[in-house]
Order: structure tokens, then sequence, then C-alpha cells
């Protein structure tokens, strides 16, 4: 990676780490005399990969710096290693690394709060006399949020259409006017937990 002559913000770069679930499997590789398919160091069959990805902040780039396989999941400790180790080697060429986006993982998460010690009030740790940020997927994010307004509004859906019938039966279920034996209680009962923790955006 030539970067000697860029611009110190042309230098500024994001780390992309995401993890990838594989099919476990053995291949030959003629060319070196070796079976591949298993973990580096170990005789379990690789079936995660993790992978690293650097790009550019001002610059529009991306390039695959590395993978790692495991049997499993990674863990939080080894992520770090591999972490830590691609943020020393992108300072040995002349790169700079401001912040490290992740999806939300539980090792993920685990590897931010615990290992690296960030907080909703310090997002970022030093390390190499290097401030990084930690970021988690935005797009991620986003995905969450949208699944949970689904889920409310589907709920609230529900709720409004077993107390706004007049009918005195219906093909859909409770879709029809209260009554003794009509299961609406039973169902409101099951459902007031969840009305009493529905909270503003501003509580």
């Amino acid at each position: 990676m030539k970067s000697a002559s860029w611009s110190e913000s042309s230098k500024l770069v994001a780390v992309v780490i995401d993890e990838m679930a594989l099919k476990e499997g053995l291949s030959y590789d003629k060319g070196r005399d070796l079976i591949e398919g298993f973990i580096p160091a170990g005789k379990q069959l690789a079936n995660h990969a993790l992978v690293h990805m650097v790009r550019g902040l001002t610059e529009k780039w991306k390039q695959a710096v590395g993978y790692f396989l495991s049997s499993g999941p990674i863990s939080a400790a080894d992520i770090k290693v591999h972490l830590l180790e691609c943020i020393t080697r992108f300072k040995d060429v002349g790169l700079k690394v401001v912040v490290i986006i992740v999806d939300q993982g539980s090792n993920n998460r685990n590897l931010f709060q615990s290992l690296l010690r960030c907080t909703i009030d310090k997002p970022f740790f030093v390390y190499n006399n290097n401030k990084v940020i930690l970021l988690y997927d935005p797009s991620h994010l986003l995905k969450k949020e949208v699944s949970h307004t689904a889920i409310f509004i589907n709920t609230f859906d529900k709720l409004f259409n077993r107390f706004n019938s007049c009918r005195l039966s219906s093909g859909a279920q409770m879709e029809y006017a209260l009554s003794e034996t009509s299961g609406h209680l039973e169902f409101l009962q099951k459902m007031l937990p969840w009305i009493r923790s529905v909270k503003s955006k501003g509580n």
C-alpha cells in the first residue's frame, strides 16, 4: 500500500470488521502440498471467518486486508488481538485508524464494553497514543429500529382490531364484539405488561 505520498487527511481510515459463517469442508492445494479447511492452530474444521476491511474516510477506496478462521464464533479476546495487530500494521505503513465499525453481535459488544472499556460517554479507546472511535454499523442499527417499529405497529394493530368491531362473528380471531366467552379479556390480560412497557421517546 503506497501511502507515503498521500496527504494527511487521505491517510485517515476506518476498519470494518464482520464475521461470517462458512460451510465446513476440506480441499487439497496441490501447489503447496497441503490440506485446507482447518483452523490455523488445531485440527478442528473452520466454520467461521472474521474479515477485516479498511476504507478511506476522505478518499473513495476500500480493501479487504485479512481474514481469520475459527471453529465457532470467534471470541472477543481474539477479535481484540487481531484488531490491535491491524491498527499497528496500518500505522507502520502510514495510515491512521480513526474508527472501528462492527455489528451488534454479542462478541463485539463484549469487546467494546468489557475489553476496551468503552461506554456511551466514552465511545473510544487509546492505543499507541492514537484515539480510536468505536461505532456500531449504522445499517444494522437502522434495520433493528425498523424491525422494532414494525413489531410495535403490528401489536397495536391487533389491539385496535380486537376492540373495534361490532360484528357478532368473524372468521378472524377475536375480530368481533366482546363477550364473556370471546377471549378478549384473556387477550387483554396478556397484553397489559406490554402496554405498560410502552414509553414515549422523551421518557
